[in-house]
């Protein structure tokens, strides 16, 4: 089994009682806003304020998704890791588990983006917000000599 991306990982142990990881789960946080905050000035529908807001809102939908998850399913990566990892090693069906994942992440992203008070293109919205966080995380994996066994980043060492 691959070890978990850092996001899981953090989020993993933070849930398991280390306070240590509180600060690097609140860095992720932060970071997947500004990823989400990047997707909705992508998709033509940046408002300054309202737009910072809403992409918080979305992070916390996610969070809230990846700590549910890795509550029940511990030591385990997030779907979405596995399935990035399945593309970047070539792996038949790879492309529909991404795209799944990216159509489930953009969907927790518009719920938070709703939540937030946006009501116009809001899916619009989070799909050009998944798209850049799906992109990141292949990315990042991508960037390992070892995809399925990607380096641990902040708070994940």
């Amino acid at each position: 089994m691959a070890e978990q991306i850092p996001t899981a990982l953090v989020g993993s142990r933070f849930l398991s009682g280390d306070t240590s990881q509180a600060v690097p789960a609140l860095c992720w946080f932060v970071g997947r806003a500004a990823e989400i905050a990047g997707g909705i000035y992508l998709s033509g529908n940046w408002k300054g304020g309202k737009s910072v807001k809403a992409a918080l809102y979305g992070s916390a939908a996610v969070q809230a998704f990846l700590f549910a998850w890795v509550a029940m399913n511990k030591e385990q990566d997030v779907p979405s890791g596995d399935s990035a990892r399945e593309l970047i090693n070539g792996q038949k069906g790879a492309v529909l588990k991404v795209a799944g994942h990216w159509l489930a992440r953009s969907t927790m992203i518009s719920a938070g983006l709703y939540a937030a008070g946006e009501r116009k293109q809001v899916f619009k919205q989070g799909l050009f917000a998944g798209g850049v966080i799906e992109a990141s995380i292949l990315a990042y994996l991508a960037a390992r000599k070892d995809p399925a066994a990607p380096q641990p980043l902040l708070g994940a060492q």
